[in-house]
Parts: C-alpha cells; sequence; structure tokens
C-alpha cells in the first residue's frame, strides 16, 4: 500500500468564498459535499508536486484541470461499501483500534479518516492489518498515569490537554483511549504557567512550583535544585519541622538588594509541608516585588 502523506486541507486558515476565483469555489463545493473528492483532490496536489492542497494556493489552472477530470476519476474508484465501514466501526469501538486507525490515516490517506471518504482497498488494507496483527503491541494509558494527566487538567492544563490531543488528530479526551507513551508526552509538556483562565493561579500550583517558575524566568538554564531547602526538627508531638529556603546565589545579581535570600517558614507536622510553607514565604515575597 502506497504511503499518501501532506500537508491538510486548508490547514493554514478558514478559506472563505471571497478569497476563491470560480473554479477554486467549485473544487471548494466539491470537498465539502461529494463522498470521496477529498481523497480525490489530496491524490491529485500529490501527483501534480504540491506542496500543500489549500486551494489558497492552488495554481486556477490545476484547479480548472481537476475539475475537468472529476467524474472519470470518481466513477474509477471502488468507494468503501456500508458493509465495509460497518465492519471497520465495529473495530473501532476498541480503544486500540481507534489509536491504530489514526496512525495509519495519517500515513496513508493524508489523514482522512472518515471511511466514506476513502477507497475501498484503502479500508481493506487497515482490516486486514489489523486483524493480522501487523501494527504489534501497543499498551495503553495505565490508570496511574491517567491519572497524573487528570490532575493536571483539574489544576488549569485542560485546554492544554485538548490541544495536545487536537494537534496530534484525536479527538478522545480520556487518557484511558491513548498509548501510555502518548498521554506521558503530555505530561512532560505540560506548561504550568499557561493554565486555564477561569481558575486562580494560586489554588493551582504549590509554592514551590510557583517560585521555580518565577526562577525560571530569571535566570538562564535554572534548575530547580539550585533552591536549596534546610530542615530543623524539635522534639514535640506536633508540628516537628521547619525548613529555611535559600535562593541561588547567582540570584544576588538578578533580584532586589531589598529582597531577602533565605525564608524561614512555620514549624509544620511533616518535611514537605514545612517545605511548602518556606517557599511560601518566598513566593509571598517575589509577590510583593512584582516578579512572580
Amino acid at each position: 500500500m502506497q504511503r499518501h502523506a501532506c500537508p491538510k486541507l486548508e490547514s493554514r486558515r478558514q478559506i472563505t468564498e471571497q478569497d476563491l476565483v470560480k473554479e477554486k469555489r467549485s473544487v471548494r463545493k466539491l470537498l465539502l459535499n461529494k463522498k470521496g473528492a477529498v481523497w480525490l483532490w489530496q491524490m491529485f496536489c500529490t501527483e501534480k508536486g504540491q506542496r500543500t492542497a489549500d486551494l489558497i494556493d492552488i495554481p486556477v489552472q490545476l484547479a480548472a484541470q481537476f475539475l475537468s477530470t472529476f467524474v472519470g476519476a470518481h466513477a474509477a474508484v471502488e468507494w468503501a461499501s456500508k458493509d465495509l465501514i460497518r465492519e471497520l466501526n465495529e473495530e473501532r469501538m476498541s480503544p486500540l483500534a481507534q489509536w491504530h486507525w489514526a496512525n495509519y490515516c495519517a500515513r496513508n490517506c493524508f489523514s482522512i479518516r472518515n471511511p466514506h471518504n476513502l477507497p475501498s482497498a484503502v479500508v481493506t488494507d487497515f482490516l486486514e492489518r489489523y486483524r493480522g496483527g501487523a501494527f504489534g503491541e501497543v499498551a495503553l494509558c495505565s490508570e496511574e498515569v491517567a491519572s497524573k494527566a487528570k490532575d493536571l487538567q483539574k489544576k488549569g492544563g485542560t485546554e492544554q490537554w485538548k490541544k495536545y490531543v487536537r494537534d496530534k488528530g484525536f479527538q478522545s479526551l480520556d487518557p484511558l483511549s491513548y498509548p501510555e507513551s502518548f498521554v506521558q508526552g503530555f505530561i512532560d509538556k505540560f506548561d504550568p504557567q499557561d493554565l486555564d483562565d477561569t481558575i486562580p493561579r494560586e489554588q493551582i500550583l504549590s509554592s514551590r512550583s510557583i517560585l521555580n517558575s518565577a526562577l525560571a524566568r530569571l535566570l538562564t538554564g535554572f534548575s530547580r535544585e539550585e533552591v536549596t531547602y534546610e530542615l530543623e526538627n524539635r522534639d514535640v508531638k506536633k508540628a516537628k519541622h521547619r525548613a529555611t529556603l535559600i535562593l541561588p546565589g547567582r540570584a544576588q545579581q538578578i533580584l532586589p538588594e531589598s529582597l531577602p535570600r533565605e525564608f524561614v517558614g512555620d514549624w509544620k507536622r511533616t518535611d514537605g509541608a514545612a517545605v511548602e510553607d518556606a517557599a511560601r514565604e518566598a513566593v509571598t515575597a517575589f509577590k510583593a516585588y512584582g516578579i512572580a
């Protein structure tokens, strides 16, 4: 099966009727209304050596040539039948099959996933490969990793997750529908500075995260290990841990002279809570200076 991959149709921006000359408007009408037209158009653009299938960039003479050959080209293709599409849809009930279908379409048919727009040979090829195990085993996301992704969404990363999924060409927003490596990719790329506008930032991030983000903006190549937390303990039943936060030495050249370099938190029941409280003291001071 020959692979077909090129830029998606009208990928750069939405094209309006006013953008197009008569021939291109006619092509657009076919693409929107005629089954299989989008496949034939992508094939045509690829065969003509075009780097894009965007109508706005295609020469008028090529649009006219496509129109003149469309009826014959469309009749020459055996399009996927209702029965074949039903077979495919039954397989696609499985999240794993959905993943393989999306990847197959991206590699072989211009990311066209609607089987109504595909030749019978394409859909049949996928089904034979999938049922024959040609795509190999893929480990779907574990509950543990899915939970991490969902937690990031709750903390203001819902729009980031939606964009991540859609940029990859998928629709489902359930992390359990994807391979673990796919979901882990989102977790690794999550940007704590790009949060949903509807959720107050202070309710989402820990003070340590806010502080580290502020330092990362100020210090080139900053690593969170540069911030030191010195712990002390006292022999009491409750609130027996306290932390002192020490900023990186190189921050002295950038931060205001009047800003302290050390911040002491209150006594807390655990080391983690003590560290967080010291970081909260630092964040409070940073905000006062407009740098957090």
